[in-house]
């Protein structure tokens, strides 16, 4: 689930900021409406707007969703 929070929040905030809305006003906005969630909240102001990218681990994000859609089929 967060990732799915992940990728549609980045997809949110794109077209956001594709339309001319400054990213952390767009993050500041949803944070204090209905779009507050755990990626706007800190994963955004921690890591996305400074640019603090770590050594991400797909692996596990990969293997969850493997795993769910092995349960749907």
């Amino acid at each position: 689930l967060i990732f799915s929070t992940v990728v549609v929040t980045v997809e949110a905030v794109a077209a956001g900021v594709k339309a001319g809305a400054d990213p952390d006003l767009l993050i500041e906005f949803l944070n204090g409406a209905l779009g507050r969630n755990f990626v706007t909240a800190q994963t955004f102001p921690n890591a996305i707007l400074p640019g603090k990218f770590g050594r991400g681990n797909l692996s596990i994000v990969l293997k969850d969703t493997d795993l769910f859609a092995d349960m749907c089929r």
